[in-house]
């Protein structure tokens, strides 16, 4: 009897024991790779929005320089070349920033100017807008991806052009990237 149950516990483990032990590591498994994914989500969120914030903020500072060259240098040349009007005033409507090199206002946000946009088609589009209260400004800029469903376009009843990804190979990759917004606003002294 000692023998038999000798040779009972050096047997090893039983097929039936192995599959439920695989079946605790399967379950175990699922739930760490879907904690991967949640993490590769958020950092694509992430991502997406510190790009639409970087943005936002060199918008608001050349706005910024453009204005302090005419006020404290003298020096129109820079506002005229950029487009910008004299004085900040409440704007109607949002003022889109040029989306490729082939729009009009392209010569001031494109690499002939202060190099905000670059020259291939963005993954995202820029507007902002002016509330002018006493001698201050308040600009806010927008950034929103070009893929965002909530998109404002340029005017009332306007429609923005289609971005297909042969158009734009530079997208925003993640769902919670692509309904990403950015506002930003700032104060600049007129």
């Amino acid at each position: 009897m000692k023998a038999r149950l000798a040779l009972r516990n050096r047997r090893g483990s039983s097929f039936v024991e192995i599959l439920v032990a695989l079946a605790i590591l399967a379950v175990l498994m699922v739930g760490i790779l879907q904690m991967f994914s949640l993490a590769l989500l958020t950092n694509l969120g992430s991502a997406a929005r510190t790009d639409l914030l970087y943005k936002a903020q060199q918008v608001v500072e050349n706005l910024r320089l453009v204005y302090y060259l005419e006020r404290k240098e003298g020096n129109s040349t820079a506002r005229t070349a950029a487009g910008v009007p004299a004085i900040l005033t409440t704007t109607t409507a949002p003022v889109f920033l040029p989306y490729s090199s082939g729009d009009a206002s392209w010569a001031h946000w494109g690499p002939a100017g202060f190099n905000i946009v670059e020259a291939e088609r963005l993954p995202y589009r820029i507007y902002y807008t002016v509330e002018a209260v006493g001698s201050a400004a308040f600009v806010t800029v927008t950034v929103t991806p070009v893929d965002n469903p909530n998109l404002v376009p340029p005017a009332t009843g306007a429609t923005l052009p289609a971005v297909t990804p042969a158009d734009n190979p530079r997208r925003f990759l993640g769902l919670g990237s692509k309904v990403k917004i950015v506002t930003y606003t700032a104060q600049i002294v007129r």
